[in-house]
């Protein structure tokens, strides 16, 4: 049996799920996902993707490797440490460790039979492979909480993610805050008259630099609203979140929709080369 780890936020756990179901249905592997170092460390207040799954995945946790990759003690942090400073991506027949989301799918996929899968493993390529099994998860779940009234607010709407938050203490270089200039030029990329609505884990400060008449915030009240709302819009303006890139990847309009994408991005899967493969209608600003 192998092991794949959640971890992250949302959109980082759905990368994770996509690999381990591509794991699972593309090369044949017995998985288990592995839900203790989410639930150990509650990351981004809590949040967890089966709330928006009805699907039975097969988890487990609390096992004894588990508990030592995800453990406090030295060992466990001076293996972690080594494997970083090594640049070690994996040990033989053990260990895909995938820590700082570099990794390539071809790469990766030379370690399917590995027992164990820690990291982020950002592949829009999994991704794709299993997107109308996830995609019929997420409109389960849509559709028992949005009703048509709620619902109509974000059809036709090019939506804004900005992310904040977490991103604005963190030191990984990936993790950028994009300035409002970026939002103001991506919009002035759509037509006049196009309406916008901004989803945002800081829309306090996201409202004090759009008022226009054609801009909408978000009505919602938790992330998982927030997400599946995102999946009701039109077009899509992203930064560098795996939040939002998700939303997009799973809305009704994602073989079609034009998104814009800052170009100065750090993340892995908004390169030209993996965007072609989600046929969006893609454009760097």
């Amino acid at each position: 049996m192998n092991t794949v780890y959640l971890m992250g936020g949302l959109g980082n756990q759905l990368f994770q799920v996509a690999w381990g179901l591509y794991l699972k249905d593309i090369q044949g592997q017995d998985i288990k996902f592995d839900v203790s170092l989410l639930e150990s460390k509650s990351q981004h207040n809590g949040i967890d993707f089966r709330f928006l799954f009805s699907e039975q995945l097969p988890i487990k946790n609390n096992t004894s490797v588990s508990s030592f990759f995800i453990s406090k003690g030295i060992c466990a942090r001076v293996f972690r440490v080594l494997l970083r400073l090594l640049s070690c991506n994996n040990v033989p027949n053990f260990i895909v460790y995938d820590a700082e989301a570099c990794m390539n799918f071809n790469e990766a996929s030379r370690f399917a039979k590995y027992k164990n899968h820690l990291g982020y493993f950002q592949f829009p390529d999994a991704a794709m492979l299993i997107r109308s099994r996830i995609k019929s998860q997420i409109d389960e779940r849509r559709n028992e909480l949005f009703d048509c009234s709620r619902k109509s607010f974000y059809l036709d709407k090019v939506a804004i993610h900005v992310r904040r938050g977490d991103f604005l203490q963190s030191k990984n270089s990936k993790h950028q805050v994009f300035e409002m200039d970026y939002i103001i030029r991506a919009m002035k990329t759509f037509s006049d008259g196009t309406q916008f609505v901004v989803f945002s884990d800081d829309l306090k400060w996201c409202a004090s630099h759009l008022n226009s008449s054609n801009v909408f915030f978000s009505k919602e009240t938790s992330a998982y609203c927030d997400f599946l709302a995102m999946t009701f819009c039109k077009d899509y303006i992203l930064t560098g979140s795996t939040f939002g890139f998700w939303a997009a990847f799973l809305s009704d309009t994602s073989y079609e929709q034009v998104v814009i994408i800052p170009k100065n991005h750090q993340s892995q899967f908004f390169e030209e080369e993996n965007l072609i493969k989600t046929k969006w209608v893609y454009k760097y600003v």
